[in-house]
This record gives structure tokens, sequence and C-alpha cells, in this order.
């Protein structure tokens, strides 16, 4: 039969899937049910499985007070490591519209639901990630053009997740934008596992909650590999007397005060 671990009538995996259950390991049983905890339904990160054909990035819906403007969403899931989805698939852009298709997402209308990553910056759509704009799935007939209410910015609709142009404001007459989806992509350590899922399972420490492992902002860990050691010397000392890369107290050459931070941060 299908699994229930919390015998609620529903099916876990479809529950974790649409993320009202928590799945920060990627197995597939809710973790409430693994830690013998209450399971609470909620909007939960959600990764989009390389088992299950995606990108091992992780996706949330956040709702949001009525005409909330593109930029601070924008802002918002910049402040907690990720950025506004960017869409650049057709199964990408199916998953997370099945995130978000609730009725409190789309702000009382059809047209004008989550904002997602595509802004038109020059007279040229683009994503805030500078990802290729290959891909698009706008419901016709936009995008018609910013107009006069300026509409430069891209979100979901109800209609299978196309996308519309809407006013970067957050609000038109009798419209208003409701929520937001935020992608977590960023591997700062590169190890192939992207950061966000290693925070929420508890293998990197993100002790200011910024969505940024602590590791990786230790300065004195060069080549970001979770360690200060021999390699983060070698980088050190290979671009001595230089700028950039090895410049760990930040005055703008590589030099004796970023060795002995690097020293006294070995190990």
């Amino acid at each position: 039969g299908v699994a229930d671990c919390n015998g609620d009538g529903l099916s876990d995996s479809a529950q974790i899937r649409g993320g009202s259950l928590a799945d920060f390991d990627g197995n597939l049983i809710p973790d409430c049910c693994e830690q013998g905890a209450a399971c609470t339904s909620g909007n939960y990160p959600v990764q989009w499985r390389i088992n299950d054909g995606g990108d091992g990035h992780w996706y949330r819906l956040q709702l949001a007070t009525p005409g909330i403007s593109w930029e601070a969403a924008h802002a918002s899931a910049q402040a907690i490591g990720g950025h506004l989805a960017t869409l650049t698939s057709l199964a990408e852009n199916a998953f997370a519209f099945g995130l978000s298709n609730i009725p409190a997402a789309f702000g009382g209308s059809p047209v004008v639901g989550p904002w997602i990553g595509g802004r038109l910056e020059g007279g040229a759509w683009a994503w805030v990630t500078g990802e290729p704009w290959s891909f698009t799935n706008w419901l016709p007939p936009n995008p018609d053009g910013p107009g006069v209410w300026n509409e430069n910015r891209t979100c979901l609709t109800s209609d299978a997740g196309r996308w519309n142009d809407f006013s970067g404001s957050g609000s038109q007459p009798g419209l208003a934008a409701t929520a937001f989806i935020i992608e977590w992509s960023a591997d700062c350590n590169n190890d192939g596992i992207v950061d966000y899922g290693q925070i929420l399972t508890g293998q990197l420490a993100d002790s200011d909650a910024n969505g940024v492992p602590d590791i990786c902002e230790r300065p004195t860990d060069i080549n970001r590999d979770g360690v200060v050691n021999g390699g983060d010397l070698a980088l050190l000392l290979d671009n001595w007397g230089g700028t950039g890369t090895g410049d760990v107290d930040g005055d703008g050459t590589v030099g004796g005060g970023d060795l002995t931070l690097v020293l006294n941060d070995w190990g």
C-alpha cells in the first residue's frame, strides 16, 4: 500500500513532494516520522531530487503580504542564501508550479501568481543568476510589453504555471502579488551537493542563519574545501604580493598578515 507513516490518510511521498511535510535527508520518509515527533503541515523547502530527474536544488513557496514587490521578494530570497527561482526547463517549471499551486499564492487572480527570477533589462528578458534565457513559458499574449504599468518582472499564472509579465511594484488595479518561489543552488565548498540541503540536515553549520555555511564564510579557507590546511597555504603563497585570492585580511595585498591568519586557523 501507499506509505502513510503519520496516519493522516495522505501519501507521505506526495506530501513531501508538495512541501507540506519536511524530508530534509531526501529518503522520502517524513522527518517527523523518523524523529518520533508530531507531523506539522506547512510550506517546507523541497529538493528537486536528481533521482527524480531534477537538479538537486532546493525550492520553497513563500507567502507574503499582498502587493510585495519583485525587488523585496528577491532581497528576501538573497538574505537566506537563495534567489528567486530561475525556471530554465519545462520540467523545472512544472516542479515549481507543483509547489505553488494553492489559492493563497495567486492573489485572488489566476494571472498573478508567485514571483520568479525573470526581469526585463535593456529591452531583453534575463534571469537573476545570469543563466541563459533559452526556455520560456509565457501565457499568450504575454509578454505584452512594459506598457503603462511597467510590466517588467515575471510571475507564474495558475494556467499550468505559464508566465505573466507584471509590474515589479507588485500591484496594479485589482491585482497584487502575494508569494514568491525561492531556489537554493549554491555549492560554495564544491562538493557537488547544494549547501542549503547540508544546512538543513545539520551537515554544515549556519550559525547566523543566512543560508551560507559558516565554513564558506571563513576567509582563511581559501579553497573552500571545509578545512584550513596546506591547500589554502599553497594558494596564498602562489599569489604572494598579488591581490584577490589569498587576501584573507582584505587589505588589498596577499602578504604576511594573511599568512598569520591562515596559520592561526590551521586545521
